[in-house]
């Protein structure tokens, strides 16, 4: 590493870093893919779960208001 000098080191880890943005190519359009759908399932799935929260809400407060009338 001593017997080189900065433009040689330079040129190796560009080298390096365009060898590695090549090998990931495919993993980026993967990992895009999984964010993707991960997000087009979780979507839904907290919708269902606030729908499910208003249900409960309605459900309890129509008893609640039912049962403690005097």
């Amino acid at each position: 590493m001593g017997d080189k000098n900065v433009e040689e080191q330079l040129a190796e880890l560009v080298a390096k870093v365009a060898e590695l943005e090549a090998a990931a190519g495919g993993a980026a359009v993967t990992n895009t893919m999984f964010a993707e759908t991960f997000y087009y399932l979780t979507i839904p799935l907290m919708i269902i779960i606030h729908a499910g929260f208003l249900a409960y809400e309605m459900g309890a407060s129509r008893l609640r208001t039912c049962c403690h009338r005097v």
